[in-house]
């Protein structure tokens, strides 16, 4: 109770440092909502285009190479 009491007080003293925090508080919690939002809407949206994926290997000090065909059954 004696810690809750000095937090009121000192919340009290500078209110525009306090409006200030929680406003900077509530607009993180915001962003990080919608850019989970956008991740997960993104991620709904390729999910059907994942089970189809192929994939071409590139050496990075010579011309293109393609995948042996022994990985081609994996």
């Amino acid at each position: 109770m004696k810690f809750f009491l000095l937090i009121v007080r000192n919340v009290g003293r500078n209110s525009v440092q306090s409006t200030f925090t929680a406003l900077a508080a509530i607009v993180f919690v915001l962003v990080v909502i919608l850019v989970w939002s956008v991740v997960a809407q993104v991620d709904r949206a390729t999910a059907p285009r994942r089970q189809n994926v192929k994939l071409m290997i590139t050496e990075r000090w010579s011309l293109a190479s393609h995948m042996p065909r022994s990985y081609a059954a994996t």
